[in-house]
């Protein structure tokens, strides 16, 4: 009998951007602008509260049967500082299933351990280019943070 071996390579996830000398105004403008060329469907935008909410982006991995579907949604909220600095803040909900009733192997913990690092990648791959896309309409920001996401089977 052979085992298989799961090795944990995370990509972080972004959580957050401020720029600074950079209206609240442009920012807001350059986040909508940015999510919509990405292929996001907003299903919010509030330019007075700063914030922006999209609705479920679904994907599938195929890397390996079972294949997975994710999907998840981002709340966005602007806010400016004492400083002249707006900050951007990103909030991710999401959850995954397996598209097909699971074989007794996909309970052991590793192996779900695994299909959320591949989902997780995803993710941050998407969440990076968005940011990547929010630079190019807005600038460099000042700094950036990042997060762990969350997952919930659904």
């Amino acid at each position: 009998m052979t085992t298989t071996e799961y090795t944990s390579t995370y990509k972080p996830v972004l959580s957050h951007g401020v720029w600074e000398g950079v209206s609240k105004d442009k920012v807001f403008d350059g986040c909508v602008k940015a999510m919509h060329i990405t292929g996001y469907m907003i299903l919010a935008a509030d330019d007075n509260t700063g914030l922006i909410s999209t609705d479920w982006t679904e994907f599938r991995i195929e890397r390996m049967p079972p294949f997975v579907i994710g999907r998840y949604r981002l709340n966005f909220l602007l806010f400016e500082s004492a400083q002249n600095a707006v900050t951007v803040s990103v909030k991710i909900n999401a959850d995954w299933r397996f598209e097909v009733p699971a074989p007794d192997y996909t309970h052991d913990p590793r192996f779900v351990m695994a299909m959320q690092e591949q989902i997780n990648n995803k993710v941050s791959i998407d969440i990076q280019g968005l940011f990547m896309e929010f630079e190019r309409l807005i600038g460099t920001p000042s700094s950036t943070g990042h997060m762990q996401i969350s997952w919930n089977k659904y």
